[in-house]
C-alpha cells in the first residue's frame, strides 16, 4: 500500500472571547488508503476537513495544531508524523507533490514560471541549470502549454487560469512523485478546461503509475475519476468504499442521500403545454474591430461574430441553461436578449 492513514486525529488551539485557551478537534479517527496507481477521493462540503486532511499528510499544518499520538500516516513504510523535519522536507515536493486549489495565489508573483519549475529540479534532482532548463520546457510541453519556451519567461499574472493550473501540474511532476495530491484542481476553470485538466492528470497518473489523492466537492467529477471514495462531514468519515458501489447503493444515510443527488432520474416536465415566455430565432451579434489601413491606403472595417444564429425557446416555469467556455458567447447572448448590445435577427 502506498499510503495508509490510520486513526488520525487533529486539534487546533486558540482562544475564546474571554481570552481563555480552547481546543477544537477538527479531524476524528480518519482512516483510508491509497494503492499505487489508484485514485482515492476525499469528498465533502466546505469545512468538512478534506483539505486539512491532505495538508496533514504533507505536515503543512499551522503551529497551533496538535496530532494524536495513537494515529499514523504511513507512506512507503515510513510514518510521516515521526520523521525529522529534514527527512520530511526531502519527501515533500519530491516523493509527494501537491496541486493547490488556487494557482494564482500558490505561484510566486515575482518569479518567472521557468524559475519556479526549475527550483525542485535543482534542489531535489540536483540538475545543473542547463539540464533543468531543458527539463522544465519538456514538462510544460507535456502538460499542454502551446509555447513552452515563451511560457518559461512569463510571470503568473500573464497566463490564463488554465495555463496557470498546467504550470502547477508541471511543478508537481518535476520530481516524478509517487503520490500526487490534487486539491480542487478545477476550481474556477471553464467546463472545457476542467475536462482537459482532469484528462491531463489522469494521463500522467497512468504514465508514472502514481497514487492520486483527489479532493473535491463535485460528486460528478469524483464518480468519473476515483477508484475509492471517502465521504467526510464535520471532520468525520461518514462512509467510504469503492466508488461504483457507493453510487449504486440506495442508503437512507447522509451519504446515500448525498450520492443519490447525482444519480436520481428526474422526470422531464411536459413543457409543450406551458406558455412560451421567450423565443429567439437566428439571433446574431457582431462586434467591429479596430479599423486598419488596407491595400492602397484604403481604410477597411472588419468585424467578428460573437453570436451566430442562436435559436432558443423558454417556456414559463422552466429553466434553459446556456453553457460554454469563456468567450463562447453566453453573456453576449443574454445582453442581446435584453437589447444591451446590437443584434441581427430574423
Amino acid at each position: 500500500m502506498l499510503l495508509t492513514v490510520d486513526n488520525f486525529n487533529l486539534w487546533f488551539h486558540g482562544r475564546n472571547e474571554q481570552n481563555n485557551p480552547v481546543q477544537t478537534q477538527v479531524l476524528h479517527n480518519i482512516s483510508f488508503t491509497i494503492p499505487k496507481g489508484k485514485t482515492t477521493a476525499l469528498v465533502g462540503e466546505s469545512g468538512s476537513g478534506k483539505s486539512v486532511t491532505a495538508y496533514s499528510v504533507l505536515r503543512l499544518l499551522e503551529e497551533n495544531s496538535t496530532i494524536s499520538t495513537t494515529g499514523s500516516i504511513i507512506f512507503e513504510n515510513r510514518d510521516l508524523q515521526k520523521l525529522p523535519f529534514e527527512e520530511m522536507r526531502i519527501i515533500r515536493g519530491n516523493r509527494i507533490a501537491i496541486i493547490f486549489q488556487e494557482p494564482m495565489s500558490s505561484l510566486n508573483p515575482v518569479f518567472s514560471v521557468g524559475n519556479q519549475i526549475k527550483e525542485p529540479l535543482l534542489i531535489h534532482r540536483r540538475m545543473v541549470k542547463k539540464e533543468a532548463e531543458k527539463e522544465a520546457i519538456r514538462l510544460l510541453d507535456r502538460c499542454g502549454i502551446i509555447d513552452p519556451e515563451r511560457c518559461m519567461t512569463a510571470y503568473p499574472h500573464q497566463l490564463s487560469g488554465g495555463q496557470r493550473q498546467r504550470v502547477m501540474i508541471a511543478m508537481a511532476l518535476a520530481c516524478r512523485p509517487a503520490l500526487l495530491i490534487a486539491d480542487e484542481p478545477t476550481t474556477a476553470l471553464d467546463v472545457t478546461i476542467q475536462a482537459q485538466i482532469l484528462q491531463l492528470i489522469h494521463d500522467i497518473q497512468m504514465e508514472f503509475n502514481m497514487g492520486l489523492l483527489l479532493i473535491s466537492h463535485d460528486l460528478g467529477l469524483v464518480k468519473k475519476n476515483a477508484d475509492q471514495l471517502v465521504l467526510m462531514k464535520n471532520g468525520f468519515i461518514v462512509e467510504q468504499g469503492r466508488t461504483e458501489q457507493l453510487f449504486s447503493s440506495h442508503s437512507n444515510s447522509y451519504a446515500g442521500q448525498l450520492l443519490s443527488l447525482t444519480t436520481r432520474e428526474h422526470k422531464q416536465k411536459e413543457i409543450s403545454k406551458s406558455p412560451l415566455l421567450l423565443e429567439t430565432e437566428n439571433l446574431s451579434c457582431f462586434f467591429a474591430t479596430a479599423r486598419s489601413w488596407g491595400q492602397f491606403l484604403r481604410r477597411e472595417k472588419t468585424r467578428i461574430t460573437a453570436v451566430n444564429k442562436a435559436t432558443i425557446r423558454l417556456h414559463r416555469g422552466t429553466t434553459c441553461g446556456i453553457v460554454g467556455e469563456s468567450g463562447s458567447g453566453k453573456t453576449t447572448l443574454a445582453f442581446a436578449i435584453l437589447k444591451l448590445t446590437p443584434v441581427k435577427a430574423k
